[in-house]
C-alpha cells in the first residue's frame, strides 16, 4: 500500500512537470519580470527605536545639544 501511494506522488509530480507551466502563471512572471526591471531601489529609513543615552547641551552656544545613541552613532541638534 505504501509503494502505491509514492508511485502515485511520483507520477502525478512527473505529470506536473512534464505538463510545464500554466499560461496564467507565465503571464504572472513575464510582469514581475518587467517591473523589478523598472523598480528604483532607494535607502531605508530608519525611524524611532532604540537609546540615548547620553546629550550634552553646549554652555557657549544657546539652543545646541549632542546625542550619543547605542547603536554608535552622533547627532548634533
Amino acid at each position: 500500500m505504501r509503494r502505491t501511494r509514492i508511485l502515485t506522488a511520483t507520477l502525478a509530480l512527473a505529470a506536473g512537470l512534464l505538463a510545464g507551466t500554466p499560461p496564467a502563471l507565465a503571464a504572472d512572471s513575464a510582469r514581475a519580470a518587467i517591473a523589478a526591471d523598472t523598480y528604483t531601489w532607494k535607502n531605508a529609513r530608519i525611524d524611532g527605536g532604540g537609546f540615548v543615552p547620553g546629550i550634552v547641551f553646549n554652555r557657549t552656544e544657546k539652543n545646541l545639544a549632542y546625542a550619543r545613541t547605542d547603536i554608535g552613532g552622533a547627532y548634533r541638534w
